[in-house]
């Protein structure tokens, strides 16, 4: 028997992976104020279904059945977990959560925020992933070396969505730059953070941390990189665009040879999320060693609420914390941000950090040596998302 069941109001990107019930959901644009759903092997009525608001946002829940989010399929929004209690009790968040585990149903990278329903006697936990989002990093050792670059990696089968560093403080230390890491699989997955000794060296021990913004949601994920010529020149700048109808969730970019003569300054999206500029400079001593730039953007489809978020400090080399938060009900995919650091100066670019609770983008700029005449506003940049 063929049953076809109007689904109103129904508004969610991408496409569900159907379980038992042999269940097929087309695919939503966002916009679609009706949908069908096909069901051939038993007939099921309204009562089987119903719409469940979490977050402001719109839930199918097919009763009796356990429907999982495609990650290829496109953006989305929301998960449902399937049924974990058949004794009908109302389970809090946290046993939900504990019990899906246990069971194998969830990892921990799947858990953003959700609530519990109850859907005819069973209690399912919906989560809302705000499309997958998960922030990890990895750490270099603590010692006196002339040269760092360690790799984070996103967990499981997520792939890489924003790149970040922060390093000692230490004005011998020059920023070498943000790599994304992909080698022949089909999306990124890693953030590789690198960072040297300038000529002058030190024996402070010092360490970079490395960021990774990893998500199983956001669809067309692709990196683009441009590539500068080679030569000895005090500052480079360089830019590399999406491929059409993407935009930039994510920025990055590197230095070749220079070797502790040159640092990046600035890693800056336009506020069209097309682009991607990348500004480097020798330092104040110069070098007449050839060297080049590349710029990296990490590309996507747009999510839902895309958006760049700017803020500046006039002369705010002096290590200050220059933080450019995402509006509310916005999440934090990417950070990115610098120094408008002119010709062989002394600031230093030293820290693009995201926050915890990807909320806010912070960076911080330092100088080594005389400031007398350095001048330069130091930015920061959140690329920003609905959730």
């Amino acid at each position: 028997m063929m049953t076809r069941l109007n689904v109103r109001h129904f508004a969610l990107a991408g496409a569900l992976l159907a379980a038992p019930l042999g269940c097929t959901i087309p695919e939503f644009d966002g916009s679609n104020s009706v949908a069908s759903v096909e069901h051939d092997d038993r007939s099921i009525t309204a009562d089987d279904m119903a719409l469940l608001a979490v977050d402001e946002r719109l839930m199918l829940d097919l009763r009796g059945g356990a429907y999982r989010i495609d990650p290829s399929a496109g953006p989305v929004d929301l998960a449902l977990i399937d049924v974990i209690d058949p004794s009908g009790d109302v389970l809090s968040l946290d046993e939900a959560i504990a019990r899906s585990m246990a069971a194998g149903k969830l990892s921990r990278h799947d858990l953003l925020r959700g609530i519990v329903v109850k859907a005819a006697g069973n209690e399912v936990v919906a989560l809302a992933l705000v499309n997958g989002l998960e922030l990890v990093s990895a750490s270099s050792g603590l010692s006196s070396t002339w040269w760092r670059s360690p790799t984070v990696y996103c967990p499981g089968s997520s792939t890489l969505v924003g790149m970040g560093s922060s390093q000692t403080w230490n004005g011998h230390i020059l920023f070498r730059g943000l790599i994304p890491v992909q080698g022949l699989a089909a999306n990124p997955y890693g953030t590789e953070a690198a960072a040297q000794e300038d000529l002058a060296g030190t024996t402070i021990n010092w360490q970079i941390t490395a960021y990774a913004t990893c998500s199983r949601q956001l669809s067309g994920l692709t990196v683009a990189k441009a590539d500068s010529s080679s030569s000895s020149s005090a500052s480079r700048t360089w830019t590399v665009s999406c491929p059409s109808g993407k935009k930039v969730v994510g920025s990055g970019g590197t230095i070749t040879n220079g070797n502790g003569r040159v640092k990046i300054d600035e890693i800056r999206p336009n506020e069209t999320l097309d682009q991607v500029t990348v500004t480097a400079s020798e330092d104040q001593d110069g070098t007449t060693s050839n060297w080049s730039l590349r710029a990296y953007a990490v590309c996507a489809d747009a999510p839902t609420g895309l958006v760049r978020v700017r803020a500046t400090a006039a002369n705010g080399w002096d290590r200050r914390p220059v933080v450019a938060a995402c509006p509310a009900e916005k999440r934090l995919l990417s950070v990115a941000g610098g120094v408008d650091a002119g010709v062989r100066t002394a600031m230093r670019t030293y820290e693009m950090v995201p926050s915890w609770d990807l909320k806010t983008a912070t960076v911080r700029v330092g100088t080594q040596g005389s400031t007398s005449g350095v001048t330069g506003e130091v930015r920061a940049y959140a690329i920003c998302a609905d959730g």
